[in-house]
């Protein structure tokens, strides 16, 4: 009697196991996650680069089963047909996209876009910005509570949903913390229009010539003697060296060292360090590496 009474318990706890298994088995076939990428027919190429990374690098960090379907294709006809196409998309789940646009009173428009491929719903989240480096700059609490948000509402079948919202949020996470403090505009440099520094540690140099670089910000040390290090990423180009004739500079870009700040931060906020860079010195041919000391100040 007793073993009878052992083997119905077994099979009662068997029983509830398998009906919570098929109770949630849709939601998480749901936390499938195509990223399709962010959508601009206003954004130059390398800013949209930038914002994708920024997009895809918060995906990785959440629990999806992520997938990187960005392509041109879909960027193109999205702008042509103002429509998204997600014919490649295989097994369903959900595809996220970002939809970007400048408006006409210079502010611009940044919507982060969901659909559920299994039941066609879409959702979205929108949120208008000053300028452009604003969206950049937005915190990474910030962008991973909107993309939860989005991605719960689709879990959940819930109704389509279109939120606007204006700001920013002052969210932030410990790894943050450290460049918090930097995060902004600076300028300083004869030949820089300006410095953007991201949270997160990235940022971008826009030349007064028009070319813009993209660098990597680290910092080390503690509060009392904080050291900030800016390094380019890529490749060189001759448009980094303006002070130099172009002819000179289109050969010495080829093998050029990456351009590379040490900063620490002054009792008034200044970044003051030396830049390691290629100049041209009186007494060589050639361009040579050197320091040369340079402040950055807050635009």
């Amino acid at each position: 009697m007793q073993g009878q009474l052992m083997n119905l318990k077994s099979k009662t706890a068997l029983a509830s196991i398998m009906f919570t298994i098929m109770c949630i088995a849709p939601f998480i076939s749901q936390t499938k996650l195509d990223f399709y990428g962010v959508v601009s027919s206003d954004a130059d190429k390398n800013m949209l680069s930038m914002t994708e990374d920024l997009y895809l690098a918060q995906l990785k960090d959440m629990p999806v089963n992520l997938s990187d379907k960005r392509s041109d294709f879909f960027s193109q006809t999205y702008i042509s047909e103002g429509n998204a196409d997600f014919l490649k998309s295989e097994n369903g789940g959900n595809a996220f996209y970002v939809v970007i646009n400048k408006l006409p009173d210079g502010k611009w428009q940044c919507s982060i876009n969901l659909k559920n491929l299994d039941n066609g719903k879409s959702y979205s989240k929108i949120k208008e910005y000053d300028s452009y480096y604003k969206i950049l700059m937005e915190s990474k609490t910030s962008l991973k509570e909107l993309i939860s948000g989005l991605i719960q509402a689709g879990s959940s079948g819930g109704e389509q949903a279109n939120v606007t919202s204006t700001g920013e949020s002052s969210g932030r996470t410990n790894a943050e913390v450290s460049t918090q403090s930097i995060a902004g505009t600076w300028g300083g440099e004869t030949y820089i229009d300006k410095i953007i520094i991201l949270r997160g540690g990235r940022g971008f140099v826009i030349f007064k010539n028009g070319a813009s670089m993209n660098v990597n910000v680290a910092i080390s040390g503690n509060a009392g003697d904080m050291q900030i290090n800016v390094r380019q990423t890529g490749g060189s180009n001759a448009s980094y060296f303006p002070d130099i004739p172009r002819d000179t500079a289109l050969k010495a870009a080829a093998e050029a060292a990456p351009i590379e700040w040490d900063f620490r931060i002054t009792k008034d906020g200044t970044l003051s360090g030396v830049k390691k860079t290629l100049v041209l010195k009186d007494d060589s041919a050639a361009p040579v590496q050197a320091e040369i000391p340079v402040e950055w100040k807050r635009l």
